[in-house]
């Protein structure tokens, strides 16, 4: 850099060189561009996804929603509206919370042509013919939508040879839950080995906890990420059991 005029270093005794100036007006030095160090993202907590519960349009019952498509998902507070709106337009209302039954009725529910029918029975036959589905709305604005009702989180303890006790978490991955990362902060958590295994016949894979953990793990899954309780099977009794 000496040779370019950058810099000037000078020998201030035998053998020892000092670098006594810059040139700051070089064209190389104006010329430079700095570099600004890249920040990485900060690393979002869990949230777990919102769970609605939804019927979708089906042959049996598509003549009642139209011009709605079949497969169209609908939150069942919609479907008992634009029922009622249905019998009302058609003066169906038999009084004393009883419906008449016409033909698309029938057809929507499976309760005969003419039969005076209460409310409940109307809109069990009716949600009976529809497909009952579950949407999944996720934290970064993604949504699933699944056509049967998801299953919740289940966590079940077995005994090994030793009388060593396990805990297994299934249905985990259903809620968005990467498990090897979830494993890690068990294991952290509980100082026990803690990993990712599919036991014979399990079609997904599940987190293996040594030792019960189902206090832990209903903690964990309800009070830190908010999972709702009605997705974690057991949790009442998990969080009221002793460590």
């Amino acid at each position: 850099m000496q040779r370019e005029g950058l810099v000037e270093v000078k020998e201030i005794e035998k053998g020892v060189d000092a670098l006594v100036s810059v040139q700051m007006l070089h064209p190389a030095v104006r010329s430079h561009t700095a570099v600004k160090p890249t920040v990485s993202a900060p690393v979002l907590e869990y949230q777990p996804p919102v769970v609605r519960e939804l019927y979708c349009i089906t042959a049996h019952v598509l003549e009642l929603f139209l011009p709605l498509k079949k497969g169209t998902p609908l939150p069942a507070n919609e479907v008992r509206r634009t029922v009622r709106d249905y019998v009302k337009s058609k003066q169906l209302d038999a009084g004393r919370g009883s419906v008449k039954i016409d033909a698309t009725l029938a057809k929507a529910t499976g309760i005969k042509e003419q039969a005076l029918t209460k409310w409940d029975e109307l809109m069990a036959g009716l949600l009976s013919h529809m497909t009952a589905s579950t949407e999944l709305v996720f934290a970064d604005g993604t949504s699933r939508l699944i056509k049967t009702r998801i299953d919740p989180i289940q966590m079940q303890v077995f005994t090994r040879s030793g009388n060593k006790k396990v805990t297994l978490v299934s249905n985990l991955e259903a809620f968005g839950f990467v498990l090897p990362t979830l494993a890690q902060e068990c294991q952290r958590a509980v100082a026990a080995s803690c990993g990712v295994t599919r036991s014979a016949g399990a079609s997904h894979d599940q987190l293996m906890l040594q030792g019960d953990q189902t206090h832990f793990m209903a903690k964990l899954l309800i009070e830190k990420y908010g999972l709702p309780k009605k997705y974690l099977d057991g949790a009442d009794k998990a969080l009221n059991k002793k460590k």
